[in-house]
């Protein structure tokens, strides 16, 4: 079975291969989510480095540090060579920058780039507990 996967482009171009997922989920299935992902069908979604670097990782570091939702250990930094997990509270604070930032931004690409992220994300969190953010640099 193959994972749903959504992409949201701005300036990433198609033959980049780094990039963060973000992977919603309930704290019960965060140990299995690979499992889950595959099982449910649920969609999860990749944002590419350029993007991510430019658009999402200076407002995730506005949030650091952050606990840990399900080990409640501290996480200092944004790390994209491996997983970030943000309890939902968390989630909802990055969501709130990102919202500014679209309000505010001008670039039209930018704005429908955050658009489409926090629509896609409000509804992932109308079920899960959780946010990991992985990435594969």
């Amino acid at each position: 079975m193959s994972r749903k996967i959504k992409a949201i482009r701005c300036y990433s171009e198609e033959n980049e291969v780094i990039f963060l997922d973000f992977m919603p989920c309930k704290k019960a299935d965060y140990n299995f989510i690979y499992d889950f992902y595959e099982e449910s069908q649920t969609e999860f979604l990749r944002i590419y480095q350029t993007d991510y670097a430019r658009l999402l990782v200076p407002h995730l570091r506005k949030v650091y540090p952050i606990v840990h939702p399900i080990t409640l250990e501290v996480q200092t930094t944004v790390d994209v060579c491996f997983d970030n997990v943000f309890s939902k509270a968390d989630w909802l604070e990055v969501l709130e920058l990102l919202k500014l930032e679209a309000a505010s931004n001008t670039v039209k690409q930018e704005k429908d780039f955050y658009e489409a992220f926090l629509l896609w994300n409000i509804k992932q969190l109308d079920w899960a507990e959780v946010m990991m953010v992985e990435g594969n640099q």
